[in-house]
Order: structure tokens, then C-alpha cells, then sequence
């Protein structure tokens, strides 16, 4: 049964109610959580700025600590952060993953829908795209972009979310 909610004023009280806790030490932290003791987890908005060497990592844990037969739902915002575009992918990998950038404030990991459904899978999840958002049209055209993501297919580029809900067998 979900707790009572009313009158919580508080983060520590919310926590305490939910009997949760709220870990903010990165891949370190994974360690204080006993395995498949998550019953559900989610995300708004937070995976892509996941280093992109920890983030298969991170899934291996997420994976870990749930339980067999729960979820995790992840909403994955795959705009850069300079223009809500996709001018990050117009910047070479050396250039992008170097240390001014990844402390940058806009850094981005750059994965694409289908890396982070591969990614979950390779974790050990069921994972599907359950929806998101997608532009139109592809905001910079596929030509003035470095690869990989000159030669990926159109309908991968025009997606602007994505939306992944994941179970653990």
C-alpha cells in the first residue's frame, strides 16, 4: 500500500515515510544499496548526463538492485543543452568527452534511443521505448554532424526523448 503523504512538509519526512533513501554519491553510492531490494526506480531527465564510461556501469547496478519482476522507467531527454538542438553532435567524441566539457554544465553523454535500449538490454532488462518525444524534422541537418550520428538513420536523429520502462526478469 502506498503511505499516507498527508501533511509531509519535508524531504527527510518524505523519506522517511516511503521508508526510502536518497543516495547522491554517484557510482559509489551503488554500493550502500542491497541487491534486488529496488522495487521501483525512475528518472527525469538525468541519465544523459551519466559519463558515458559509467553508464553501462550504472545500469549493471540498477540491475542488481531490483528485484526480480519490477520497474524502472526512465525519461531520457536526448536534446544537447546548448540549444535544445543537436549541436553537441557537430563536436568530435575527443572533443566532447574531454575533461572541459564533461565539467561544463551542458555536458551530455550522446547516446541515441536505440544505444540506451541496446545499453539496458546488455544489462539484463527487458527494455522498451514506451513513448517520448520526437521533432519533426531533424533540427541540424544530418550532413554538418560527426559521426556516428552523420550516418545514423533520420527517424533515430528526430527522436527528442525517450522515454524507456525496463523490467528485471
Amino acid at each position: 500500500a502506498a503511505p499516507d503523504l498527508a501533511g509531509v512538509d519535508d524531504l527527510d519526512e518524505l523519506l522517511a515515510r516511503c521508508h526510502a533513501r536518497y543516495v547522491t554519491s554517484g557510482l559509489d553510492g551503488w554500493s550502500e544499496i542491497p541487491d534486488e531490494s529496488v522495487h521501483l526506480s525512475w528518472s527525469q531527465a538525468a541519465l544523459e548526463h551519466v559519463r558515458l564510461p559509467e553508464v553501462e556501469p550504472l545500469l549493471r547496478e540498477l540491475h542488481r538492485v531490483h528485484a526480480p519482476g519490477t520497474w524502472t522507467s526512465h525519461r531520457i531527454d536526448l536534446q544537447d543543452h546548448l540549444d535544445a538542438s543537436l549541436h553537441s553532435l557537430r563536436v568530435p567524441a575527443r572533443i566532447w568527452e574531454s575533461r572541459p566539457f564533461r565539467t561544463s554544465g551542458f555536458y551530455t553523454n550522446r547516446l541515441r534511443r536505440a544505444d540506451w535500449l541496446d545499453a539496458f538490454a546488455r544489462a539484463g532488462f527487458d527494455a522498451r521505448d514506451d513513448g517520448g518525444e520526437r521533432w519533426p524534422v531533424v533540427p541540424v541537418p544530418p550532413a554538418r554532424l560527426v559521426e556516428p550520428y552523420r550516418s545514423m538513420p533520420v527517424a533515430e536523429l528526430e527522436v527528442a526523448a525517450v522515454d524507456v520502462v525496463a523490467l528485471r526478469p
